[in-house]
């Protein structure tokens, strides 16, 4: 915090306060390192990201991206490019957004769970605290800096909807979370999830959209996530944040794994296929990488086929297909209770 203070970037700064508030938020749940950009209106978020990423060399993983435009489908769609790109560096990330939703109405809210593009490597945020964020600011301001912190806290396999783990109410915030949006005849109306407006039938439509916000449970004190969605369909491997970053960890990973063998020998049978022990090489590389992440329950699982038929001496290219039991997350715990006249 004092470092990013020092900057100029405080909680009484004429142009930074959305940047304090986010950064605030993101060590108050645990976050650790932070890069924060400042960007003109002229440049695009794909040049904000680009110019993050070669300032950090390559580092975030994790980026939380606030557009003072509205919430819209396009920017999500800018992101997932953007991500995409990352990915295909073998550098991949998630984005963690959040836009002005203060002129729309819940009910003409996007649903991210049916876009034209999927976006599984960006999840949308449009739940805020009520009542403890800059007073000055116009509009909604969804809480970008905990996800993101939350996130930084924890391995890559968790959900940050996990309640044991994350109670998002501390140090006097997010007592009160909510949204601000239209109303249907004003802009920039706040609802505190205690109105009455907001009802378990809206929260599980929103829930249902995919967005991330924060709600309160039946009996257990405290605020909690609705869940780690991303902007993708509910049937997708990577509906999850938590499924994309375990995704993240492995391309990491495994590139790690087996760049040193890039350009090395690999012996080959009398018939141009591939030796059982190059195939054995590149399998005990990989295992030594993904076997910490199974330990430390980031995978349930995992298996490696390298195609012994392969020829390499025609190609000049070694196929690996690797294939990953993920871990589950128990998001919705349904009890069935009845009367019995006996056990």
């Amino acid at each position: 915090r004092d470092r990013v203070e020092a900057t100029g970037i405080t909680a009484d700064s004429a142009n930074f306060k959305q940047e304090h508030y986010f950064a605030d938020e993101f060590y108050r749940n645990g976050g650790g390192v932070l890069y924060i950009g400042v960007f003109p209106s002229t440049d695009s978020i794909s040049d904000g990201i680009d110019a993050i990423n070669a300032f950090s060399g390559g580092l975030i993983r994790i980026y939380g991206v606030f557009g003072e435009a509205a919430f819209a489908e396009d920017e999500i769609n800018v992101l997932q490019t953007k991500m995409q790109e990352l990915v295909d560096l073998k550098k991949p990330a998630v984005a963690i957004y959040t836009g002005d939703t203060g002129a729309i109405t819940f009910s003409t809210l996007p649903d991210l769970r049916s876009l034209t593009s999927e976006a599984p490597y960006v999840s949308g945020v449009i739940g805020q605290d009520t009542e403890n964020y800059p007073t000055t600011i116009t509009g909604s301001l969804g809480n970008i800096g905990a996800v993101c912190g939350a996130l930084s806290s924890t391995d890559v396999a968790t959900n940050i909807l996990h309640v044991d783990q994350f109670n998002y109410a501390s140090c006097g915030k997010m007592n009160i979370p909510g949204f601000v949006v239209n109303d249907g005849t004003s802009d920039n109306v706040t609802y505190p999830v205690t109105d009455p407006t907001i009802t378990e039938a809206l929260l599980s439509s929103l829930d249902g959209k995919g967005y991330i916000f924060w709600r309160y449970l039946a009996n257990v004190a405290g605020t909690y996530l609705s869940n780690d969605h991303t902007a993708s369909g509910i049937t997708s491997d990577f509906y999850a944040i938590h499924n994309t970053r375990v995704l993240g960890k492995v391309i990491r990973l495994v590139d790690t794994a087996l760049s040193p063998a890039i350009g090395g020998k690999i012996l080959v049978n009398a018939d141009g296929t591939i030796r059982r022990s190059s195939i054995s090489s590149l399998t005990n590389s990989i295992n030594e990488v993904l076997a910490p992440m199974e330990l430390d329950t980031e995978l349930s699982g995992w298996s490696i086929f390298i195609d012994p038929k392969q020829k390499p001496l025609a190609t000049a290219t070694i196929y690996v297909e690797i294939a990953i039991l993920p871990v589950g997350s128990s998001d919705y715990i349904n009890v069935s209770l009845g009367f019995t006249s006996n056990l």
